[in-house]
C-alpha cells in the first residue's frame, strides 16, 4: 500500500495527504483475506482430486463429480480474488476524487 502511494508521490508529483493515507489503508484493511485463503486452499485440493481422479482417455462419474468440484472451487476464488481487486480499486480512486 505504501509503494503505491509513495508512486504516486514521485511519479505523477501528486501529494499523498496523511488523511489520504490513513483513508487507503483503511480501505486495504477491510479486505478479507481469511476468505481468500481459504477459497485458495479449497482450488489446491479440488485440483489435486481432480488430477488424481481422471483417467488417461476418460473422466468416470468420480472424475465427473471432482471436476464439478473443482469448477466451484475455482468459481469461488475468483470471486474473491475479483472482490479484493475491487477493493483496491476503489482505495485508489479515493485520493483521485477528493482532489478533482
Amino acid at each position: 500500500s505504501f509503494r503505491c502511494l509513495f508512486l504516486l508521490l514521485f511519479a505523477t508529483g501528486f501529494k499523498v495527504t496523511d488523511d489520504m493515507r490513513v483513508a487507503y489503508d483503511s480501505k486495504l484493511n477491510q479486505i478479507d483475506d481469511t476468505s481468500k485463503q481459504a477459497a485458495w486452499t479449497k482450488l489446491r485440493r479440488a485440483e489435486e482430486r481432480h488430477y488424481h481422479s481422471k483417467g488417461f482417455f476418460s473422466c468416470d462419474a468420480n472424475c465427473q463429480n471432482a471436476k464439478r468440484e473443482l469448477d466451484a472451487a475455482r468459481y469461488s476464488y475468483d470471486t474473491q480474488v475479483r472482490a479484493e481487486n475491487d477493493a483496491v480499486s476503489d482505495a485508489k480512486a479515493e485520493p483521485a476524487e477528493r482532489t478533482s
